[in-house]
């Protein structure tokens, strides 16, 4: 019979939660035979539980016969039980030489369900063998006593005695384990669903967790009509763990009864020597470390977490367990400094604002000395130091070489003190100014303390550069860049936009409204080996869109561009410059760019490039090897090397000289190599 008519034939009954598994009628007819008939039975509606999921189950014959699956199987068989209303196939394996075991609800049960209608057993006979599906060769049909040795029907099984022969001896036995089933231990399930081949359920094959639940074993093997009385074996024991009998539509889960409580009950049955449980064994330092470890990633204290990971580091050193436990406790220290440093800025802060607004100079001071105290080494400190100065500073006038334009009773210019005030001097009309009225901004002493919340402070003196902090109470002011940006003090490479109108925590005295007069346009280096105009390095230029490059080349790569404003460094060649500040990136400008800020610098009255040329065309050095290259850059590959000595061409730039006679090779000369001819 196939398997999918067998299927087809078989209906699922309406049940509760559980309901025992798998009885399909046949026939009787088919009852002394091996291929059961394709009639079915006028109780073959009778099915006690349906497949759950894919159907995984595999025909045994698919392994080898020397397969520890296929011995195993050899004790397993069909229990073909006929009845006046037709063949119910069931399984049943041997427990002794002629002695088998099968579920209660298969023999004598079949008599007290209703709908199978059958009221008498008329027979009995245990199939072994039958492995290849509609092949007889091979199995061997046995009669069997349809009254009991023993059975029960609250744990659901049965064991019969075969008739006039003792088949345990040719086809072997299986051993019952003694001990109850580990959660999620592999299982696997031989039997004959549909009354078919014999089939071996290992796929996905298990049990649950929990692995007993109301004195049943739960598990997820594949079982359909036919399965009932099958053996539920432990794969590490390999000995017979449940008795399968039952099974769940509403939870999709099978049920069979631990093999535990049948050797209790039973008279008759005895266990297998009881298997050292692999538990009893001491786990090797590796797994002792890792079950460690998972405990203590379960702890939600961190005081407790690094308590235990210091612990298992030195338990269980240089194990796999401990360098994970190093890891996870440097991340968790790191973690709590940045949060303890954090906290410490936090109440830096607090205390600096509380000092400041007191109106006693005395109190004022004594609070400041204690803040300095107490956080000395925090951003804040800067601005208590630079507080405490004007608290100590002498109140005489300082002395200075020019009187003050505006008069001490007026910290800041208005219109009437301007009409009072000595006048300034005169300034060239494009003259950078540092004074309160530039671009209508007021601009704020270096060193002054601004109350100032949530300020932005930016990489470059752009709104349009990288974000890298943010003010979180009071900013210390640095030097002034230009209209209304501000380095921030005691910081590298961070600048801040001040609007007009901040309160000033602590005032910092500054010659802001007598700026040194300036010339009307940056100082320039003027060569006449481009016709570009080279700039003073230190100059802020406003520049949009230009590319910047990781070496003084336009077919170099592009790191970077400028967003508003470029400060220019070291001059290079020709007219490229480093970008102040950075390293590997340089910038091509063009004459004629609009100087923001001008740096202070006397113009040479010569031509000169980025360092002196220590030597000259001509020259002849020793060197030991040095490589030669295409391009005046130290990580070009090298195209070639040159040894003992070299003729020198022109300069390049920096120790870059082109090799006598070949403009397209250079060579990296540092100064200070012994010279063997030409002039120098």
């Amino acid at each position: 019979m196939s398997f999918k008519k067998s299927l087809f034939a078989a209906l699922m009954i309406a049940s509760p939660a559980l309901s025992q598994q798998d009885l399909i009628g046949f026939d009787l007819s088919s009852f002394g035979k091996t291929i059961l008939s394709n009639n079915q039975a006028a109780g073959g509606d009778i099915m006690l539980e349906a497949a759950f999921g894919s159907y995984n189950n595999e025909f045994i014959a698919t392994y080898s016969p020397k397969s520890v699956f296929a011995k195993m199987g050899r004790a397993v068989g069909r229990l073909d039980v006929a009845t006046d209303a037709g063949v119910f196939p069931c399984t049943a394996f041997l427990v002794d030489d002629d002695l088998l075991m099968t579920n209660h609800h298969c023999v004598p049960g079949i008599l007290d369900h209703e709908r199978a209608g059958a009221t008498a057993i008329v027979g009995v006979q245990f199939v072994a063998g039958y492995l290849q599906e509609g092949i007889e060769e091979g199995s061997e049909r046995f009669l069997v006593n349809p009254i009991p040795v023993e059975t029960s029907k609250t744990l659901d099984y049965t064991l019969l005695r075969i008739l006039g022969s003792k088949p345990g001896k040719q086809y072997g036995t299986l051993a019952l384990a003694g001990l109850d089933p580990d959660d999620n231990a592999p299982f696997w399930i031989i039997g004959h669903p549909m009354g078919e081949a014999q089939r071996i359920s290992r796929e996905k094959c298990r049990a649950n967790a929990p692995a007993l639940s109301k004195d049943r074993v739960l598990h997820t093997c594949d079982t359909l009509p036919g399965n009932s009385g099958s053996p539920v074996i432990d794969a590490g024991t390999q000995q017979v763990i449940a008795l399968h009998h039952a099974g769940s539509a509403r939870n999709s889960i099978n049920y069979a009864v631990p093999m535990t409580a049948i050797l209790r009950n039973s008279t008759v049955l005895k266990s297998a020597s009881p298997i050292v449980a692999p538990t009893a064994a001491k786990p090797d330092r590796d797994t002792q470390a890792d079950r460690a470890l998972a405990r203590l990633f379960g702890l939600q204290d961190d005081t407790a977490l690094k308590a235990g990971l210091g612990e298992l580091i030195t338990d269980f050193p240089g194990t796999p367990a401990a360098r994970s436990a190093q890891l996870r406790l440097d991340r968790l220290q790191s973690s709590q400094k940045v949060a303890s440093d954090r906290a410490q800025l936090a109440k830096a802060n607090e205390a600096l604002l509380a000092a400041l607004v007191l109106t006693d100079t005395d109190a004022q001071r004594r609070a400041l000395e204690e803040m300095l105290r107490t956080y000395g080494d925090t951003p804040a400190a800067a601005a208590a130091r630079a507080t405490l100065l004007t608290l100590t500073r002498p109140k005489t006038a300082d002395p200075v070489a020019q009187p003050k334009p505006i008069p001490k009773t007026a910290p800041t210019p208005t219109s009437t003190a301007k009409a009072t005030a000595a006048p300034r001097p005169a300034k060239p009309a494009n003259a950078p100014m540092i004074e309160t009225t530039t671009i209508a901004a007021r601009l704020y002493a270096p060193g002054s303390v601004l109350k100032a919340y949530g300020h932005s402070i930016y990489d470059t003196p752009s709104t349009k550069a990288r974000v890298v902090n943010r003010s979180t109470g009071s900013l210390v002011l640095g030097e002034h860049v230009f209209e209304n940006w501000y380095k921030v003090q005691d910081r590298t490479r961070e600048y801040v936009q001040v609007r007009s109108g901040l309160k000033i925590l602590v005032s910092a005295t500054s010659d802001a409204a007598t700026p040194p007069s300036k010339t009307t346009t940056a100082p320039m280096i003027e060569t006449t080996t481009i016709a570009a105009r080279l700039y003073a390095p230190g100059s802020v230029l406003k520049a949009y869109g230009h590319s910047i490059y990781d070496t003084p080349s336009t077919k170099a790569r592009v790191v970077n561009r400028s967003t508003g404003s470029t400060v220019l460094g070291e001059h290079v060649f020709e007219n490229w410059y480093k970008v102040q500040g950075r390293t590997r990136e340089y910038v091509q400008v063009r004459s004629g760019l609009k100087i923001l800020v001008s740096a202070k610098t006397e113009p040479p009255s010569t031509p000169k490039t980025v360092t002196a040329r220590t030597y000259t065309a001509g020259t002849v050095v020793q060197i030991g090897s040095r490589p030669v290259r295409k391009k005046p850059i130290s990580y070009e590959p090298p195209a070639s090397s040159v040894h003992h000595r070299v003729k020198i061409g022109s300069h390049v730039m920096g120790d870059w000289y082109t090799i006598f006679g070949d403009s397209n090779r250079f060579v990296e000369l540092p100064p200070g190599l012994t010279i063997l001819s030409g002039d120098n």
